[in-house]
């Protein structure tokens, strides 16, 4: 059946209106184990031609069997979520930091994460007695540094950089590295 390839959506969102683009391609349904609510949906203007609205824990699904010929078009839930947190991102999470490895950081995100690299001059661990406050570094942001992958010549040997993935639904940290 036809449905929609979510990777490749685009939209956009002016406040008042929303443009979806998707790519369509063919996929097979029909070995998801799944509850299904059925609807039928007349069109007033046709009533003889009446179409199926399937809800499962997949998608929704819209059939029509005529001429003797079963047709069917998919929206996966997965894309109905995309699209949500595009026009409201508050319905989505922000980036979450997976991995930092190689000065180079890996996120999970619904939305298109931007990304901000941070310096400090120490991170200190220091002994103290319980129930003292310790005074959180001071991160300047790093002028330039807005990719995944950290430019190590931009950061002197022994400071301390963390990256910002960050996006309309929130902002992650990473837990900072040393610059050996």
């Amino acid at each position: 059946m036809k449905t929609l390839i979510s990777p490749q959506a685009r939209i956009s969102a002016d406040g008042k209106t929303a443009t979806v683009t998707f790519q369509i391609a063919e996929k097979d349904f029909s070995n998801f184990p799944c509850q299904r609510v059925t609807v039928g949906h007349y069109n007033p203007s046709n009533i003889k031609h009446p179409r199926h609205v399937q809800i499962t824990n997949e998608g929704v699904f819209v059939k029509y069997s005529g001429n003797k010929k079963l047709v069917q078009f998919a929206i996966p839930l997965d894309d109905f979520v995309l699209i949500a947190a595009q026009i409201e991102p508050q319905t989505s999470f922000p980036p979450v930091v997976k991995t930092l490895t190689s000065l180079t950081v890996e996120v999970s995100s619904e939305l298109d994460p931007l990304y901000q690299w941070q310096v400090t001059d120490s991170i200190e661990i220091k002994s103290v007695p319980v129930g003292t406050k310790i005074a959180d570094p001071v991160w300047a942001d790093i002028v330039g540094q807005t990719s995944k992958t950290l430019d190590k010549s931009t950061v002197k040997t022994g400071r301390w950089v963390r990256v910002k993935a960050y996006s309309d639904a929130g902002a992650m940290f990473s837990n900072p590295v040393k610059i050996l």
